[in-house]
């Protein structure tokens, strides 16, 4: 009599199906599935949000980039360095921008564009997306203002401001425009502009003139 027809299991089934069981869990609900699959992020709609000027900017804000007035290489690492803050914010961002001439008030004639899809949402933020972008609390020195300074002093020389400062890294590689670092508040959910640090221009690209020789 064999070992099925006397309910006796062998061990090697045994063991395949358990192996079976841990290597095929229940599938994920499917709103989580849309979520990996679609890669979908605040940062990915962030040139979809209706831009707004944020209200009581600090008049000591400024954005420094690491270049030293020289133009872009090839390939950096820059620091940027926002400085002036005077109430530090966990929505606060610096998105890097390309080429540096994106409106960041709106683009009517991308708006007309997106009617004619039947799309009729708000007019982007942007005319291109922002290339990359980090908020200021990555620098973990921004929030308890590690990293303070002063934007005002009276005739004595006592600080009549403090303010805060945060210093991030981005790297740029193989940008063909001029680059621009823009200041928001907000978050990626409702972004409001504070700062622009004008354009940083490009330099000749070295690794066209060799692919040409």
């Amino acid at each position: 009599m064999g070992f099925f027809s006397s309910g006796v299991v062998p061990p090697l089934l045994v063991l395949l199906g358990l192996f079976g069981a841990a290597a095929s869990p229940s599938p994920p609900p499917p709103e989580m599935l849309h979520g990996s699959y679609a890669g979908k992020s605040e940062f990915r709609t962030v040139n979809r949000k209706e831009l707004q000027s944020c209200l009581n900017p600090s008049p000591y804000l400024a954005i420094n980039v690491s270049t030293g007035g020289a133009p872009l290489p090839d390939e950096a690492l820059l620091e940027v360095t926002v400085a002036g803050v005077l109430r530090p914010d966990a929505s606060d961002w610096v998105a890097m921008i390309t080429p540096s001439n994106s409106s960041v008030s709106g683009c009517p004639l991308s708006g007309v564009n997106y009617v004619e899809t039947g799309d009729l949402a708000n007019l982007p933020l942007l005319c291109h997306y922002p290339v990359k972008a980090q908020y200021l609390a990555s620098d973990p020195g921004y929030m308890g203002c590690k990293n303070a300074g002063c934007g005002k002093r009276d005739a004595s020389g006592a600080c009549k401001a403090r303010t805060c400062a945060a210093t991030l890294t981005f790297h740029v590689v193989n940008f063909r425009t001029d680059v621009e670092f823009v200041l928001f508040s907000g978050g990626f959910k409702t972004p409001c502009l504070l700062k622009r640090s004008g354009a940083l221009r490009r330099g000749r690209r070295s690794y066209l003139l060799t692919q040409i020789i």
